[in-house]
């Protein structure tokens, strides 16, 4: 009988011990994901931001650059010259 005692308090220690451990885990986790979503957010914040620069800002820096109607593939600035990709 208390071999059986010791046995089931050495179980009951190590099953608070386990779920203390899980306890940890979770909150861990939860911190984790919520991070996770957070990163995601700012990458879609960037794409999002990415596809304005090459839509409209584009576009709109581009618009001066084409002549009397018909779209110039390149114009030069001194010695530099802009391609225009279309």
């Amino acid at each position: 009988i208390i071999r059986q005692a010791v046995d089931n308090f050495s179980l009951e220690k190590k099953a608070s011990m386990i779920i203390a451990l899980m306890n940890s885990f979770h909150k861990q986790w939860e911190k984790f994901i919520e991070s996770l979503e957070k990163m995601g957010r700012r990458i879609d914040d960037a794409k999002k931001e990415y596809d304005v620069l090459m839509s409209t800002r584009r576009t709109q820096l581009e618009k001066p650059l084409l002549f009397e109607g018909s779209p110039k593939e390149s114009v030069t600035f001194g010695k530099a010259e802009l391609r225009l990709s279309r």
